[in-house]
């Protein structure tokens, strides 16, 4: 309705304590808001209010390789929220109260792998894509079970960009900093233990 839209105002701001490029959009579930910040950092805002209601900082090893010190949100399934955090780590928070339910290393760092997406969940299943293909990897998607952090399939696809995958129809999508877009089926994608990996 354009006729309203001269009445729009703030009704609240929040500072995250972050200064740099806030990337990810905001998460509204059930009337909380999650946000994800630069600096391994995800805050859970009531949406109405704007009052806080928890943050997690999760502190950065040093020595670190994070060509993009950013985040590009969260996703949240059940009573879970799912951050990818810089040092290629995979945490699962309670939605609740922040606490850290599990991690799980998805790739390692000191290998130039690190991590800015924003998590997508489906069928059960957290996928998350590595970044540093600027750094020479080669690039990969994984799935890991929602509630124990467990890993359960990678697939590499060359060198991959910092989106995050998409999902659909049992077809996982990415793209690669070649310009090309990747599609990976069920018949594709082969578990951690028939890979060796």
């Amino acid at each position: 309705d354009t006729d309203n839209v001269k009445r729009l105002e703030p009704v609240w701001v929040f500072a995250t304590g972050a200064t740099n490029g806030h990337e990810g959009s905001p998460l509204v579930v059930n009337g909380v808001m999650f946000v994800s910040t630069p600096g391994n950092q995800v805050i859970a805002i009531n949406a109405r209010t704007g009052t806080l209601l928890w943050r997690y900082r999760r502190p950065l090893p040093s020595p670190v390789v994070l060509n993009h010190p950013t985040s590009r949100g969260v996703a949240v399934y059940n009573d879970k929220v799912y951050f990818a955090a810089g040092e290629a780590v995979l945490v699962a928070l309670d939605a609740r109260t922040g606490e850290e339910a599990w991690t799980t290393r998805v790739a390692d760092n000191a290998s130039g792998y690190y991590m800015s997406l924003a998590p997508l969940v489906a069928d059960g299943k957290v996928l998350v894509g590595t970044s540093g293909g600027d750094l020479g990897i080669r690039g990969f998607v994984a799935a890991f079970d929602a509630e124990t952090g467990k890993a359960k399939w990678k697939q590499r696809v060359g060198k991959l960009s910092a989106s995050s995958p998409g999902y659909a129809d049992g077809r996982v999508f990415v793209s690669s900093l070649t310009g090309k877009m990747v599609a990976l089926s069920a018949g594709q994608v082969q578990a951690l233990s028939d890979r060796g990996d």
